[in-house]
């Protein structure tokens, strides 16, 4: 909750959570998923990320359509490193992250998944 608040008061859309250890666990309202190399990335549930609906939908869906998903851990360096970032939620399905810090993402994937299943 204090992430979220304190992201409203940054003028920021979401803010991206960490666990004890340091890795991504994930944003305040949504899983985060990244792509890179050719495949998707997104925290496994033991690094505090939250078992939700639209992210475990959204696994068997990839899956079924072929798609590389490997559930890892990511460090913040390596988010940024992503060619592309996307948000996910029961309520507002596939967000598109355009920008992380100084950094710009692409959505082409992104808006091939929501494509597809939707």
């Amino acid at each position: 909750m204090m992430a979220a608040i304190w992201a409203k008061e940054q003028n920021l859309n979401d803010a991206i959570l960490l666990n004890a250890d340091g890795n991504i666990a994930d944003a305040t309202i949504a899983n985060v998923f990244m792509v890179k190399d050719g495949f998707i990335k997104t925290p496994p549930l033991s690094d505090a990320a939250v078992a939700g609906v639209m992210r475990r939908h959204l696994l068997n869906q990839l899956n079924h359509l072929g798609y590389e998903v490997r559930e890892t851990s990511i460090a913040p360096a390596e988010l940024l490193q992503a060619s592309e970032i996307f948000l996910t939620n029961a309520i507002y399905g596939i967000r598109w992250v355009k920008q992380l810090e100084n950094v710009q993402f692409t959505s082409l994937l992104t808006a091939k998944i929501f494509k597809e299943i939707t």
